[in-house]
Formats: structure tokens, C-alpha cells, sequence
């Protein structure tokens, strides 16, 4: 494409970020990146012994957003460059890096005699600009800040699971002067507001200041059937779950009021406190869902088989409009989308039952 339609300045919501320099519409190609270096999947365990770690916290720390191995395999890639590429790399940003993240950075170059200079600065930056699947992209994909209302979406061209050229395309019509924001988060953009800012601390190291997630009161997100109107300890009833019955919905807000109250009765205003025991339920469930999608098991078989018994678990004790169930079932939609676009990819027919548990996946979302 011709000069992108968008210049790079100072953006409120820290650092700098890209505006749309004229008119977008809904659809039209903001950036295609094509400029980008890999980096490889985690494959360096013994760090570990480097470190001396044991077996039990290394195993936690594989589980960490930016795992000590993910480093380690950073390292190499940073080490194996040409100077050239090497400053390109340091030259994307890389905002302050927490101290625990930032001792274990110092421990992996301390491990490695063979780190080059800077070796620190570019694993912080890989940190902050890392793409999935893992790259670094050079040509302006990083200049797009995350908001949880995203005016752009950021799509990968490339085959398999490979890195590849990513492109951004407009979501909506977008003013020349607005800026224009991707997401960070994938699937969990769909979550609570306390998640996913949790999530970007973790991961990008900045508190989200959006304007969805500086709204107030009781999300559309935590919408559980009212636990007054419909009680439990733990799981629904069958009828309110699949809604078979007429089912009254609070908006639960977290943090709750300084009192303590989380959502009120629509019937009768009795105020619903965040101790009740189906918002504890529903609130340790979704942290569950959470956890899973941001570290799912490796292998997809593992991971086709917890998505169903959580998305059972999600409907059974949040109800079908709760982020949980909903999130799950988006991850049930995307697990079979892929398994018939590698058959179509083969020639071959879908499987009729990934055809169904999509279509069930969609009538579950409301589609």
C-alpha cells in the first residue's frame, strides 16, 4: 500500500501511539507489517538449572507471562542478529519493566556468557512488543496502543503457526484526529474490567485507562441471574440456566460499593453483597476461565477437552450471559472454525460434528 493513513504523536493514553491522518471506513486497510523478526517458542529449559531453580518453580514459572525459558529463547534470537538488526530491535519502545520481571531479565543475562551488549534493553522490549505468534514487528504495528474499545483489529496473513505479515484493518469508520487502537488481550477482551487490566499489568506492564474500562458501576460482563430471585449455593437450576423460565439479571460491579454491595434485586432493591455465595462462585469460575485462556495446555486435545468442561461449568454456575460462559464459548467457536478450515485447506469435507458444536457454539453466543 501507499503511505499509511496514519501519523505517529505524543497519545493521552501514554507514550506514543498512531492517528488516522484522513477519513477511514469500516474495513479499509490501516497497515500491513510485513517487516518483522521472529522470535522462538520457549526451548531452552535448562535456564532453569542455570538459575537454580527447582523443579516445582520452574514449572510456575512457565506458567508466568514472561517465563525465564521465553527469555532465555529471546536471548538467542537477539544474540544471533547482525548489529544492524540488532538496533532496530532496540529501537521499539519499552516502557518501565517491573523489578521482578526486570531481576529475572538480569538473572537470564547474568546465566549466559555469550550475551551481547544491551542484552537487557532488548529483552524488555521483546516483553512489551512481542506479536503472537511471537515476532517483533518494525513497521508501525507497535505504535498502536491497546483499548478495550478498539477502533482497529489486527489480523495475521500468514499460514500455520508461523509469524508472518500482520495487517490492520479499520473495525468501524474512523475521524481523521482519532486515534487508532488494537486490543491486546484476544478472546479475554471479552472479560471484566478487574481481568483485564490484571492481564495487561502482567503482560505489558501499563494500568488500562480506556474509556470502557473507566466505567462505573455493574458490568454487562458480570451479568449473573439475581441471586435473590433465583437462589442457589453453587450451580443453577436447570430452567434458569438454559432459560426455560423467565430470568431477572444483575449487573454485578467489582469493586463493590464501600459497603460492600456488588448489585441489587431488580424486583425488590434488597441490595446483593459481594460475600454472597453465588457471586464468590461465579467470581472464582471466571478467574478460572481467565487462567485458562491466558496459559491453555499445549497440546489440543488437553485443551478441546478443559474448554468443554469449563464452558459446563461456566453455564451451570454463571448462567449463559456471564463473560465466562460466553468466553468459552467463543473459545469453543474458534477451536472448531479452525478444525474446518484445516480440512477445507485439505480438500476435505468438515467433520460434521465440529459443523454442529459451531452452530451450537453460535446459538449459545446469541447468534
Amino acid at each position: 500500500m501507499d503511505s499509511p493513513p496514519f501519523v505517529t504523536r505524543a497519545s493521552p493514553l501514554g507514550g506514543v501511539g498512531n492517528f488516522a491522518s484522513r477519513f477511514l471506513a469500516a474495513g479499509e486497510l490501516v497497515l500491513l507489517d510485513a517487516d518483522f523478526i521472529p522470535l522462538p517458542a520457549p526451548a531452552s529449559p535448562d535456564v532453569y538449572e542455570s538459575l537454580g531453580m527447582s523443579s516445582a518453580a520452574a514449572e510456575k514459572d512457565r506458567a508466568a507471562p514472561h517465563s525465564a525459558e521465553s527469555l532465555a529463547s529471546y536471548l538467542s534470537a537477539f544474540a544471533g542478529l547482525p548489529a544492524a538488526s540488532r538496533e532496530r530491535w532496540l529501537s521499539l519502545s519499552a516502557g518501565p519493566v517491573p523489578a521482578p520481571l526486570s531481576a529475572k531479565i538480569a538473572a537470564v543475562v547474568a546465566a549466559d556468557p555469550a550475551a551481547p551488549p544491551r542484552a537487557a534493553a532488548a529483552l524488555g522490549a521483546a516483553c512489551c512488543n512481542a506479536f503472537a505468534p511471537s515476532a517483533l514487528y518494525l513497521s508501525g504495528l507497535s505504535r498502536f496502543n491497546h483499548s478495550c474499545e478498539p477502533c482497529c483489529i489486527y489480523l495475521h496473513e500468514g499460514t500455520g503457526d508461523a509469524p508472518g505479515p500482520i495487517s490492520v484493518r479499520a473495525l468501524r469508520d474512523v475521524e481523521e484526529g482519532e486515534e487508532l487502537t488494537v486490543s491486546y488481550l484476544g478472546l479475554r477482551l471479552y472479560a471484566p474490567r478487574s481481568l483485564r487490566r490484571e492481564a495487561l499489568r502482567e503482560s505489558k506492564f501499563f494500568e488500562c485507562g480506556c474509556g470502557r474500562c473507566g466505567k462505573g458501576g455493574g458490568e454487562e460482563e458480570l451479568k449473573v441471574p439475581c441471586p435473590s430471585c433465583h437462589p442457589r449455593e453453587r450451580r443453577l437450576e436447570p430452567e434458569v440456566e438454559y432459560e426455560e423460565t423467565e430470568v431477572e439479571y444483575v449487573r454485578v460491579s467489582e469493586p463493590p460499593s464501600a459497603d460492600g454491595v456488588a448489585a441489587s434485586c431488580p424486583k425488590s432493591g434488597e441490595a446483593i453483597h459481594a460475600t454472597c455465595q453465588p457471586l464468590v462462585v461465579a467470581r472464582a469460575v471466571c478467574r478460572q476461565v481467565f487462567s485458562h485462556l491466558a496459559c491453555p495446555p499445549p497440546s489440543e486435545e488437553e485443551a478441546a477437552a478443559d474448554d468443554e468442561e469449563l464452558l459446563a461449568l461456566a453455564s451451570a454456575v454463571c448462567g449463559p450471559r456471564h463473560s465466562a460462559t460466553c468466553l468459552m464459548s467463543l473459545a469453543a467457536l474458534d477451536r472448531n472454525l479452525q478444525r474446518v478450515n484445516r480440512s477445507l485447506a485439505l480438500g476435505e469435507a468438515p467433520d460434521e460434528l465440529d459443523l454442529a458444536e459451531g452452530i451450537d457454539s453460535l446459538g449459545r453466543l446469541g447468534c
